[in-house]
């Protein structure tokens, strides 16, 4: 599927955008410690190595506290910090309480996961993308007829009952998620190729109008809650424009 531009505005782990590896791509988060910590990496990986792997040699629960309390004063240091936190605390989450504060616990360290060679790779990938902070509106704005626009956002529901709909609610609510079909319906009119993923949840699903989308329910499996009656496998619907695979 050819595109002129890959834009994500919810960026998040960067999964996608590793997948597709496009040559020319404007990638965005509305996390800011996120989209700084991309940005250190792409400038001196191995600064950021260095660093991780000092906190990871020195790793235990009172170190973890300590980290996790920690405000670090430079780019890299805060970077490495975060590193750190995602690969110790519980199941990997970013959470912050209302006064912004990273307040995930510690859980099982999966520091085998992140290695140098990744750490490097992912740097050469990021290198070559334009990156930015902030709401999605201004990525999906400016998508242009053969781009592909690519999204993920917080699974934010009219009714629904979930381990994170209380916490996605405050930072993606359900008025932000009739903003972002609407702003896709737009992108999707100017003949920006959309291919778009969320809960499969009737309140979300009316939201795209079949005229323009494509609608497809899929399974996955998540193990993200804290409570085990919010784990299992989970619908989510798989959303594409109907002008993917047209000439």
């Amino acid at each position: 599927m050819p595109y002129s531009r890959y834009l994500e505005p919810f960026l998040g782990g960067a999964a996608l955008f590793i997948h597709a590896n496009p040559s020319t791509s404007h990638v965005a988060d509305a996390n800011r410690d996120l989209i700084e910590c991309y940005s250190q990496i792409a400038l001196d990986p191995f600064a950021i190595w260095d660093q991780y792997s000092s906190h990871v040699d020195k790793h235990d629960p009172e170190r973890y506290e300590s980290i996790r309390a920690s405000i670090p004063a430079t780019g890299p240091e805060r970077a490495s910090r975060l590193i750190y936190l995602n690969r110790s605390c519980f199941n990997g989450l970013y959470r912050v309480n209302r006064a912004g504060q990273f307040n995930v616990p510690l859980g099982s360290p999966r520091f085998q996961e992140l290695t140098e060679a990744s750490l490097f790779a992912f740097a050469q990938r990021v290198q070559g993308a334009t990156m930015s902070c902030g709401d999605f509106q201004t990525t999906t704005a400016a998508a242009t007829e053969g781009d592909l626009l690519v999204l993920d956002p917080p699974y934010t529901v009219a009714h629904n009952r979930n381990g994170f709909v209380r916490y996605n609610e405050r930072i993606f609510s359900w008025s932000d998620q009739e903003r972002l079909a609407d702003e896709t319906a737009r992108a999707a009119r100017r003949g920006v190729t959309v291919v778009a993923t969320n809960a499969a949840h009737p309140s979300v699903v009316g939201l795209y109008p079949n005229e323009l989308f494509d609608l497809r329910q899929v399974v996955r499996r998540s193990s993200v809650a804290a409570r085990g009656d919010f784990r299992g496998q989970f619908a989510e619907v798989l959303i594409t424009s109907r002008n993917i695979g047209r000439e």
